[in-house]
């Protein structure tokens, strides 16, 4: 693949700290299931090389300046390593 013919990317400003957004929330399904934590629906991606368990969001701005900005991230649910889950849990319960 040449990337030399690649179309030039587009080019816009970073949303500001502290800027507050309505958006789209999608989680990419990781197809995992833990009944015994409720996790069902496949929505939670595992990591077998960490052991780590993840939602594998997309946020899309709805309106306002920054509207059909889309933003990727990831929300923890479970890590033997870290208080990604803890952290995880309060970003969605915030």
């Amino acid at each position: 693949m040449d990337f030399n013919q690649a179309h030039p990317q587009q080019s816009f400003t970073p949303i500001s700290k502290g800027t507050i957004a309505k958006v789209h929330m999608t989680i990419k399904p990781g197809n995992y299931n833990d009944p015994a934590r409720g996790w069902m629906g496949g929505y939670a991606t595992y990591n077998p090389v960490t052991s780590a368990l993840y939602l594998d969001c997309e946020f899309t701005v709805m309106e306002g300046q920054y509207a059909e900005r889309k933003i990727w991230g990831r929300i923890g649910l479970y890590s033997p390593l870290s208080l990604s889950g803890v952290i995880g849990h309060s970003f969605v319960g915030s």
